[in-house]
């Protein structure tokens, strides 16, 4: 029995964290606070981001993750990644689709 596709967790708790940098969070704490949370946040989603998209997904589940994935890099306005995090999902995309393909 294969080990379980870790790419959808990772995925969840991805899209967790970042949606926990919620403005409502910031009420009534000094702008310099906000600055190191939103810090802190937006290096733990870039870790989670290349980690992800250095992975070829063993499953159709953890290749769906990572194309809610994509959809959600792209949907922030962003052309193209300076890491190239982008890219290496969308390569990591195709290559499990090719191996699913060939099963």
């Amino acid at each position: 029995m294969s080990a379980p596709d870790p790419v959808p967790a990772l995925v969840a708790e991805r899209m967790r964290v970042w949606h926990s940098n919620d403005g409502d969070l910031y009420s009534g704490m000094p702008n310099d606070d906000i600055e190191k949370r939103s810090l802190i946040v937006v290096e733990r989603v870039a870790e989670f981001d290349n980690r992800i998209a250095d992975i070829v997904a063993p499953s159709a589940d953890g290749i769906l993750a990572q194309f809610e994935l994509l959809m959600e890099l792209t949907d922030d306005g962003m052309d193209r990644w300076s890491d190239n995090r982008d890219r290496r999902l969308a390569e990591a995309i195709k290559t499990g689709l090719r191996r699913l393909a060939s099963t």
